[in-house]
């Protein structure tokens, strides 16, 4: 809820919350210890060439490797399938 001069605490002296308050508390929260960090963090990978995949990998597809296990698995159950079968 937004409240315009909600107490924060019971006793006297309180700090009043305005809707104000909150949206700036929400830009900072957003902007300065979201946004900002994740966007440096994401210009340094860059810099570095660690941001994206290989552009080799990109063009062969990111599932290759885990096709060739998965097709080499298959071929595993086959083959003990058919070692079962025959004993």
């Amino acid at each position: 809820f937004v409240l315009w001069g909600a107490p924060s605490s019971p006793y006297e002296g309180y700090a009043t919350i305005n809707p104000l308050g909150q949206l700036v508390g929400a830009f900072i929260m957003f902007g300065l210890l979201g946004f900002l960090p994740g966007y440096v963090v994401a210009k340094i990978q860059a810099a570095r060439g660690t941001l994206r995949i290989p552009v080799e990998v990109e063009l062969q597809g990111l599932d290759m490797g885990s096709q060739k296990a998965y097709e080499a698995a298959i071929a595993e159950i086959n083959r003990a399938s058919h070692d079962h079968i025959k004993a």
